[in-house]
Formats: C-alpha cells, sequence, structure tokens
C-alpha cells in the first residue's frame, strides 16, 4: 500500500499538550477502513519549536490521507508520497 507523509500545522499553545486530536486521527482511519478505504496512521512526530507535526500514513492515495486530516481537524499544509528506506535496521 502507498505510503504518504503529513506536514501539519501545530501552534505553540496546542503544542504545549502533544499533537492534538492523535486519537482522533487514528480513530478516523480506522473508520474509513472499516468503509472499505484502508488508511493507517503509521506514525507521529512533533516539532514543537517549528508548530510542526509530521504524520506518516499508509493509504490508498494522497486524498483519502488528506480526508482523515480534515475529519479529524488538522491544519494540513501538504501530503507527499513517501518511500521509507530503514525498516528494522539496528544503528
Amino acid at each position: 500500500m502507498p505510503e504518504y507523509l503529513v506536514e501539519a500545522y501545530v501552534p505553540r499553545p496546542a503544542a504545549a499538550g502533544g499533537i492534538p486530536n492523535l486519537e482522533t486521527l487514528a480513530g478516523t482511519a480506522a473508520e474509513l477502513s472499516r468503509g472499505g478505504t484502508p488508511v493507517r496512521l503509521l506514525a507521529a512526530i512533533l516539532v514543537p519549536s517549528d508548530e510542526t507535526c509530521f504524520l506518516h500514513f499508509a493509504g490508498p492515495s494522497d486524498d483519502a490521507v488528506r480526508d482523515v486530516a480534515a475529519r479529524s481537524g488538522l491544519q494540513v499544509e501538504r501530503v507527499v508520497a513517501a518511500v521509507p528506506e530503514l525498516r528494522d535496521v539496528v544503528l
């Protein structure tokens, strides 16, 4: 399944409490999956000093991933296709 990286704006006050709507994002992805559009939230990284978070999704299209973010109230800056290279690598 294709993977995508979502870059989202998270204002500094909101970032103090972690990534807003993280449970909602995962729940919305699960809801879409039950409805026939398989989307999974794989990872989330918050960069509070840049007021940014990055979300790693697997899904059938960037539109499906955007739909999850929109339904969860996240302000998305961009969604790009991602090709993960490091899997189970011990450094």
